[in-house]
């Protein structure tokens, strides 16, 4: 019996001796193994408590037996044991390539974070039908996708938005085309810092009613991406792009080069709520009174479970100069269901 208690206490101590060590500011310390940190908080598993998560700011000082991968806020990165420091403190062991290092807790961003997700295309795809019978006969329907790739050092946004109604007139049965466009869009984001980017991008629109045969937008600069992160999402974008338009009730197209002002904002207004809102400024270098055009839209996106949601989205778009007997204006309003992917 004496000969199992020995065993035992030699093996406690044993563990305690290879065990982390952190300590409190109340002069407390908690022995286990240091997990992670980040968002404010450090978790430790304890052999005797379990799991235990403490507040960054309770934390004097700790100290690891293995390496730890030790991301800091200047966006430098370390991967070595350290070591009880002075209050508010830690420092690196010595090697023979390195001195210790004293470093400030405040000054860790996180400690062990898990991998980052390998980058894959997110989006979604999103359709609605309208069908009327009776008094009208009329059919709509509208068909929106939306694709990005986000990389630590690109990003790819692709953009489609179609839509048609057919309407049928009562007395002679003829079937009458009374909206039919659609829009694409391919952008590129090159990022030189964090925030910085070049980009290039391209879109090309058709519209039936507004005897629109074509439009083609080709245009690149630089943007800045002010805030990205989950729950909201803000850039600016400045450049010069290519206008090429095409009408079918006119003999000849029109080549512009014109400069390019664009901004993306979106924010989940609750949880299951975002707005996106989009503008994109073309103003001519030849005659910016006379010749410009604008393209916006807003769209409110609902999350009904967390693949399917439902989108009432609004475009409108200007075109100072349109084709002779249309109007300058054309707004464009769609109700979908969709599928996030």
């Amino acid at each position: 019996m004496k000969k199992l208690l020995t065993i035992a206490a030699l093996a406690l101590f044993a563990a305690s001796v290879n065990a982390d060590v952190v300590y409190l500011t109340n002069g407390d310390k908690i022995s286990g193994k240091v997990q992670t940190v980040g968002g404010g908080k450090m978790k430790i598993a304890s052999e005797l408590a379990g799991d235990i998560e403490i507040a960054l700011e309770n934390v004097s000082s700790f100290e690891t037996k293995e390496p730890v991968d030790m991301h800091l806020k200047d966006g430098s990165t370390l991967n070595q044991p350290v070591e009880k420091g002075s209050e508010g403190c830690i420092q690196t062991k010595e090697t023979e390539l390195l001195k210790p290092q004293k470093l400030k807790i405040d000054s860790i961003s996180s400690v062990n974070p898990p991998a980052p997700e390998k980058p894959r295309w997110k989006g979604s795809i999103s359709g609605g039908v309208s069908v009327s019978r009776g008094n009208t006969d009329k059919t709509d329907y509208n068909l929106s996708a939306y694709m990005q790739k986000r990389t630590e050092q690109d990003r790819i946004t692709l953009s489609a938005d179609y839509a048609q109604s057919e309407q049928t007139n009562d007395d002679t049965g003829e079937e009458r085309t009374t909206e039919e466009w659609w829009k694409t869009r391919a952008k590129f984001d090159y990022f030189l810092s964090k925030k910085l980017y070049a980009f290039i991008d391209g879109r090309y629109e058709t519209d039936k009613i507004a005897d629109l045969d074509r439009r083609v937008l080709i245009g690149g600069g630089l943007g800045y991406q002010w805030i990205e992160s989950a729950a909201m999402n803000f850039s600016t974008d400045l450049g010069v792009a290519s206008r090429y338009e095409k009408y079918d009730n006119e003999p000849d197209s029109s080549t512009e080069l014109s400069g390019q002002a664009s901004y993306h904002f979106d924010k989940q207004m609750m949880d299951n709520l975002m707005f996106i809102h989009e503008l994109t400024f073309y103003p001519s270098f030849e005659s910016l009174s006379d010749e410009y055009y604008v393209s916006t839209f807003a769209e409110l996106k609902y999350q009904m479970t967390d693949a399917i949601f439902a989108s009432f989205k609004s475009i409108l778009d200007y075109d100072k100069s349109p084709a002779a007997g249309t109007e300058s204006t054309d707004k464009k309003y769609m109700f979908s269901i969709g599928v996030d992917f």
